[in-house]
């Protein structure tokens, strides 16, 4: 089951998915890959980062219906992953221009 925290704004959200992320996986690093959104939003720009080495830890930008507009994170892979949303208040609309914004590097 995903953990989900409310945050006031989307800069709140990120600093709390990068804590959260640091004390369970431990940094990103300095090798890690470049998430490309596959579907709505998302579709085609980047959305966030994930380790290229072990442990698997990812951060990505998301929206969905129910969570609305959030961070998601991870950390492990298959039945050991760990997941955690921090959710903020925004539309979809909104969202999506920051998504694409974000182009592909």
């Amino acid at each position: 089951m995903e953990e989900t925290t409310r945050c006031e704004t989307i800069e709140e959200a990120r600093n709390k998915a990068l804590r959260w992320l640091e004390e369970v996986g431990g940094p990103i690093g300095p090798y890690y890959q470049v998430e490309i959104g596959r579907l709505h939003a998302g579709e085609g720009a980047e959305v966030g980062i994930s380790s290229s080495e072990d442990p698997y830890r990812r951060i990505r930008l998301d929206y969905d219906p129910v969570k609305g507009p959030h961070y998601n994170v991870e950390v492990g892979k298959a039945s050991k992953r760990r997941k955690h949303a921090f959710c903020f208040p925004g539309t979809e609309e909104w969202i999506t221009r920051i998504i694409q914004r974000r182009a592909p590097r």
